[in-house]
């Protein structure tokens, strides 16, 4: 699992031993097809990390209209503000193929912000990162619209 978790953006503040001390604090999740990670609405609680498989995201307008917001695979989190905001899911995730996550709660992150706060920065960065690169991204496909 560290060779996986050291290619995310999320982890690039980490130095290998932290790496490791953070993925014992990781639960692995197996999801089928069509399995749904988290509903729109459910509680923010944990950043999702794809191993293997792919999801997609999908948002359904007050007029029951489904849009597919993005559709993510091996290499890609899901549910990185959670841990800033504690909000509701503000989308419907579900698995394309079967497909293996490693969890972070959001109580974990919490935990080790605060018992390891050398570690809990470099994550804060790497969260940071991750946030900021997807608001990019968002930035870039609206301006294409």
């Amino acid at each position: 699992m560290i060779k996986f978790l050291s290619k995310f953006p999320f982890f690039s503040y980490l130095q290998p031993f932290e790496l490791e001390f953070i993925s014992q604090l990781m639960v692995e999740i197996n999801i089928e097809k069509g399995d749904v990670l988290f509903n729109e609405g459910d509680p923010g609680d944990a950043v999702y990390f794809i191993l293997e498989g792919a999801l997609e995201v999908v948002k359904i307008s007050d007029f029951g209209d489904v849009s597919i917001i993005a559709t993510l695979a091996q290499g890609n989190a899901i549910g990185e503000m959670s841990l800033i905001d504690s909000k509701a899911r503000s989308a419907t995730t579900r698995a394309l193929v079967r497909t293996k996550l490693v969890k972070l709660s959001k109580r974990m992150f919490d935990k080790t912000v605060s018992a390891a706060p050398k570690v809990g920065v470099a994550l804060l960065k790497g969260l940071v990162a991750a946030v900021s690169d997807n608001l990019r991204l968002t930035s870039a496909q609206l301006s294409n619209q």
